[in-house]
């Protein structure tokens, strides 16, 4: 669309902060590096004083540890909360204690901060099962050559109930704020009911 890679990190900075002052100021007028307008009123404004607004990465692979980090204090200086998935439960602490610790480097609470794990689920008691399920469904969705079996062992939590919810308690007990569950079976509702009547007690303990 005629846009040079280069811009996207700075266009979408500037971008979130025109959405934060859109919902909060009566009229808005902007001039910076990428976008300009005058005299702009976004109705109708949302009930909260504020809305987060949460960055989605996570680099892949062998990443320069510079590299990385630089992308970790983008999330802390700019953002509200921090989305992941395919990550394990140690990298995850790592990478979400590497933003607090810039959150508080830059005089910001790091508490305030939610960081979220995009989690895979099927509940089977039998984990084979649960496992087959689990890769049919992604393949079908994104292809065979991108769902590999260390790609579900990571991404996927399958099998019994109280394995499913060991594996949501391990990124919680990393500092997972908020999980999102997606299922991955043709069952969603049985999948949903599963999860509901068996998973969540396990978690409530």
């Amino acid at each position: 669309m005629g846009i040079h890679s280069s811009e996207r990190v700075g266009r979408v900075v500037e971008g979130v902060e025109i959405l934060r002052r859109l919902r909060n100021e009566d009229e808005v007028t902007h001039s910076d590096d990428y976008y300009k307008f005058k005299d702009v009123v976004a109705l109708h404004k949302p009930i909260q004083k504020q809305v987060p607004v949460w960055l989605a990465i996570n680099p892949k692979g062998q990443v320069a540890p510079k590299f990385l980090d630089r992308i970790l204090k983008r999330v802390a200086e700019n953002f509200d909360g921090w989305q992941t998935d395919a990550i394990s439960p140690d990298e995850f602490r790592n990478r979400f204690g590497r933003i607090r610790y810039h959150a508080s480097e830059l005089g910001k609470d790091p508490n305030k901060l939610d960081s979220c794990l995009h989690l895979m689920v099927n509940i089977n008691e039998d984990r084979e099962l649960a496992y087959r399920e689990a890769q049919e469904f992604l393949t079908r969705y994104y292809g065979s050559s991108f769902v590999t079996g260390e790609l579900i062992d990571l991404w996927v939590a399958y099998g019994p109930a109280e394995a499913v919810a060991e594996k949501i308690q391990s990124y919680i007990d990393a500092g997972c704020t908020t999980p999102v569950l997606r299922f991955v079976s043709s069952d969603l509702k049985g999948q949903m009911g599963k999860c509901i009547e068996k998973v969540m007690p396990y978690l409530a303990k």
